[in-house]
């Protein structure tokens, strides 16, 4: 007899609760030894930042830079002018704390479930990993963190300070790019920062975590041009970022800009059709595209994985908790910033579309 209920997930530590038969229940019967997990794992900026320990909530570091190149030629015996050196930039940013919290119950623990051997220790890797994904998001947002046509004010990924009643938040790498309160380098604003649509602010104009979405109107469409000018833009600023991070949307549009007629025959088989583009040689150095499912359309980060930091005040750990009841608890959780070691190493653009 076919199954015509509603499937749902069982929620919270209950693993047992409605009986072997309640709907969406992982409780053995004649399930096989199977367990997958359907969301993408992957953080690609984490994963190809390095780590950095901080001492501090608030963490500060420098960042130093030559003088621009000038005519010093002087008279000989010219008794020379002394001039000041100027002192390193100072970065700083927020450290937040994410955490999670798995609890199973007693029977959840002591029933065999399908394709998992230890309820807890499933649960935990499970949370960890949802952690790590709530992590990457935080560090590549931007002012549009989702679609245009999405109407709720959304995070930006700004520094917010930490209170006794306000959640601390990290500064995401592209407002690290957009402006920084101790930058003095002459730069501007936004030393490679590629703001597309110039009618209108893609960042908040102050240091806040709010950002509404655009109308579909102000976007535009991204093109190879735009990436050869950020990564003009990058290379002039003394960067070398070698990875394009994009959305999937994103990718697809890159990897279709010739247009279906120019689709190359695969290096791998003859008798294969390529549609994919893995790198852009552009004027000033190559850059390769991965994919980022937690990114939005709106923004393409161009990293230079040599000067890109996790600040880690605390790294992600787990503690038991004391058991309540009949349940058991373990906290996950994680003390950390974004910390780019050279803001000028990585560039961003701001304001695109995919169509």
């Amino acid at each position: 007899m076919p199954f015509t209920g509603a499937v749902s997930a069982t929620a919270g530590a209950a693993l047992g609760a409605g009986g072997n038969a309640a709907p969406g229940n992982i409780i053995r019967e004649d399930l096989s030894d199977v367990y997958k997990l359907l969301a993408v794992t992957e953080t690609p900026f984490m994963s190809k930042s390095g780590d950095k320990s901080v001492n501090a909530v608030f963490a500060e570091w420098t960042e130093d830079s030559l003088a621009a190149p000038a005519d010093s030629a002087v008279l000989e015996g010219n008794a020379g002018a002394r001039t000041a050196v100027a002192v390193p930039l100072r970065l700083k940013n927020v450290c937040q704390i994410n955490e999670k919290i798995p609890e199973v119950s007693g029977t959840g623990d002591a029933v065999e479930l399908a394709g998992i051997d230890d309820a807890m220790a499933w649960a935990t890797a499970k949370r960890t990993k949802e952690l790590k994904r709530d992590m990457e998001q935080r560090s590549t947002l931007s002012c549009w963190a989702t679609a245009a046509t999405t109407t709720p004010v959304l995070p930006s990924g700004a520094l917010v300070h930490r209170g006794a009643a306000i959640v601390g938040k990290t500064r995401s790498l592209v407002h690290f790019l957009a402006y920084d309160p101790d930058r003095g380098d002459g730069l501007g604003a936004a030393p490679c920062l590629l703001s597309l649509p110039a009618t209108v602010a893609v960042l908040p104009a102050s240091e806040t975590d709010v950002g509404t979405p655009p109308t579909a109107a102000v976007l535009v469409l991204l093109t190879l041009a735009h990436i050869n000018t950020a990564k003009q833009k990058n290379y002039i600023a003394g960067g070398s970022a070698s990875v394009l991070l994009v959305s999937p949307n994103i990718k697809a549009l890159i990897s279709g800009l010739y247009g279906k007629t120019n689709y190359q025959q695969s290096n791998v088989d003859k008798h294969t059709l390529s549609t994919n583009i893995t790198m852009i040689e552009t004027p000033f150095g190559d850059l390769k595209i991965v994919p980022n499912v937690l990114m939005s359309d709106q923004v393409q980060i161009g990293l230079d994985p040599e000067a890109s930091n996790i600040g880690w005040l605390r790294k992600v750990a787990s503690v038991q908790l004391a058991k309540t009841g009949d349940t058991d608890a373990k906290l996950i959780n994680a003390e950390w910033c974004v910390r780019p070691d050279a803001i000028r190493a990585h560039f961003a653009i701001v304001g695109a579309k995919a169509s």
